[in-house]
């Protein structure tokens, strides 16, 4: 194979690895459309964060209160020990999705997403537990617009909007004060 690619023109070979180069990037866009397109649309609460990183440019940063759970209002399984965990989602009376349970093993038929508990966890645990989910963290905006929506999110008036399939999610876009703002992919 290799010796059939040698025997190749440069300009074939360059081609080739220029079609190889654009499917790889293709099928990484195609993968955040088809999740974003697919998923389960759920909108979560975010809690304050103050960035400072000039050099990433203008965004918000995104902490997420599912992931830390009150073991009073999680149903949690006795026992459950560090590792992957999946936590279920329930939309609440406002439209808001919160923890429901955390399960060890992926559910039938529930908005879940798939993260790792970082502590031991059980009803009769004290304290918060912690769950690293795979949630962007970043929401990038220009100046003007990521200082609004600092503003908004300190304020506690800044939700996510995502899409949620097979444990992972993609953001759709954000509810500012009660108002859907959806991000066009094109």
């Amino acid at each position: 194979m290799i010796a059939r690619l040698r025997a190749l023109s440069l300009p074939a070979r360059a081609l080739i690895a220029g079609v190889l180069l654009t499917a790889f990037f293709v099928l990484g866009a195609a993968q955040q459309v088809w999740l974003r397109t697919a998923g389960d649309e759920v909108i979560l609460d975010v809690a304050p964060v103050d960035p400072r990183d000039i050099f990433f440019g203008h965004y918000v940063i995104l902490a997420y209160q599912a992931e830390r759970l009150d073991s009073g209002e999680v149903a949690i399984p006795q026992g459950l020990e560090p590792g992957a965990a999946w936590l279920t989602l329930r939309e609440d009376a406002d439209g808001i999705w919160v923890p429901d349970s955390l399960l060890k093993d992926r559910p039938d038929g529930a908005v879940a997403l798939r993260g790792v508990l970082n502590s031991p966890a059980g009803p009769d645990e004290d304290g918060p537990i912690f769950i690293e989910l795979p949630l962007p963290d970043r929401y990038y905006a220009s100046a003007g617009t990521a200082r609004a929506l600092e503003d908004s999110r300190n304020d506690g008036a800044l939700q996510v909007i995502l899409s949620v399939r097979g444990g992972a999610a993609a953001i759709k876009g954000l509810v500012v004060d009660g108002e859907a703002q959806y991000d066009r992919l094109f």
